[in-house]
């Protein structure tokens, strides 16, 4: 073996090499750009500080979006599940639309009011009461307008 073959440098100093090449590039365009660009507004909230394209604040970045993301799944997932049980309130299965909503919302109303059934009681009014709420909560989630 020659001198030259022990010379090669290994694939990882290779990659870290190539990706400090990538960061430098990304680093000089962006000042580049904020150069030539207008002067910011002075709320801006953008860092004026030349490592603001730092692989360091690429990495905080990338990492907020993910918490970003994580955060978007977890509201998804709660008003998927507010959205199931205020169905099961109005005793609809799952995917019914809004104008269904609607009219269970009024079928329900007519049937526990106490107007209409005369109960003294107060147990249709509480009934009532969930269902109403029932209907604002799927009526807000359906994308209903709101009152």
């Amino acid at each position: 073996m020659t001198s030259a073959d022990n010379q090669h440098p290994s694939p990882t100093s290779q990659r870290q090499a190539a990706y400090q090449a990538w960061a430098e590039r990304l680093r000089r365009t962006k000042l580049e750009e904020q150069r030539f660009a207008a002067p910011p507004d002075e709320e801006s909230d953008q860092p004026q500080s030349s490592d603001y394209w730092s692989p360091e604040s690429l990495w905080r970045d990338s990492e907020l979006t993910l918490a970003k993301e994580r955060e978007a799944e977890r509201v998804a997932q709660e008003r998927e599940q507010q959205l199931t049980e205020a169905l099961r309130i109005l005793g609809l299965p799952a995917g019914s639309t809004l104008e269904t909503v609607r009219l269970r919302y009024r079928e329900l109303g007519e049937q526990l009011h106490a107007d209409v059934n005369g109960d003294t009681s107060g147990a249709h009014a509480e009934k009532l009461s969930e269902v109403s709420a029932a209907y604002s909560i799927a009526k807000r989630l359906l994308g209903g307008p709101r009152d």
